[in-house]
């Protein structure tokens, strides 16, 4: 039997604020964005989409997760990544981490959407990026 899947993509666009108590000035020091530094996301593909897969067999989606700030202005900032998850915890869908956790402005990463079926109905899930 063959199972096709769509994996619908849930990405949160970053903007920057500081958690720095220091002088008032947001600027970054203790590991957080900056105030008025930026860091925008753009996942691709978007939506992941998986070929039809036999049950028990796998198929793996390459991701890529950029920082399209623009690294030659002064308000750009980092993409700091959190682990990214499934949303629904399905268990026929499984994820490497992602290569790097903090993304430069203007560079990106990749990981892995594995999808191994265990039935032949329609599955569905949600990759969240923080």
């Amino acid at each position: 039997m063959l199972r096709r899947l769509l994996l619908a993509l849930v990405v949160v666009v970053f903007w920057g604020c500081s958690s720095d108590r220091g002088n008032g000035v947001g600027s970054g020091a203790d590991g957080g964005v900056g105030l008025g530094k930026t860091a925008a996301i753009v996942v691709t593909p978007d939506p992941i989409s998986f070929s039809t897969t036999e049950v028990g067999n796998t198929t793996e989606v390459v991701v890529t997760i950029r920082n399209s700030a623009n690294p030659d202005l002064p308000e750009s900032a980092d993409l700091k990544l959190q682990t990214p998850y499934i949303k629904n915890n399905s268990s026929d869908f499984s994820l490497t981490q992602p290569e790097q956790m903090v993304v430069p402005p203007g560079e990106s990463t990749t990981m892995k959407v594995i999808y191994t079926p265990s039935d032949a109905k329609y599955d569905s899930d949600f990759l969240v990026i923080d």
